[in-house]
C-alpha cells in the first residue's frame, strides 16, 4: 500500500555509499529524492529506477565505447580517413543490425 521512505542513511546502507554520496546526488538532482523539513528522503522504488537507469546508462556507454574501437580498427585496417567517418559509422551500423538480427534468431 505505502511505498517505503529511505531517510539518507538508510538509502547509503542499501547502496553501500556514504551518506555524504547520497545527499551530493539528491542535491544535484541526480538521485531522486524529497525534503521534509530539511531531511533528504527517498523512496524505495525511485531507488530502483535509479539503479535501472544507471545500469542501461553504462550498457549503453558499453556499447559506444565498443563502436569506436570497431570504427578505430575499420579506419586502421583500410583505405579509410578521418573523413569517412560518416560512411564508416553507416557500415558498422548495418553490420551490428545484421548482428543483431542474427543473435535474435
Amino acid at each position: 500500500m505505502f511505498d517505503e521512505i529511505l531517510s539518507v542513511d538508510d538509502a547509503a546502507k542499501y547502496l553501500k555509499v556514504k551518506s555524504t554520496t547520497i545527499r551530493r546526488q539528491a542535491e544535484r538532482g541526480d538521485l531522486p529524492g524529497f525534503k521534509i523539513g530539511n531531511r533528504w528522503r527517498f523512496r524505495m522504488k525511485d531507488i530502483e529506477s535509479f539503479i535501472d537507469a544507471q545500469m542501461n546508462q553504462e550498457k549503453f556507454a558499453n556499447r559506444v565505447f565498443k563502436l569506436w574501437e570497431e570504427i578505430k580498427t575499420e579506419v586502421t585496417n583500410s583505405e579509410y580517413s578521418i573523413n569517412n567517418i560518416s560512411e564508416i559509422i553507416q557500415e558498422i551500423r548495418a553490420k551490428c543490425s545484421k548482428k543483431e538480427a542474427s543473435d535474435a534468431a
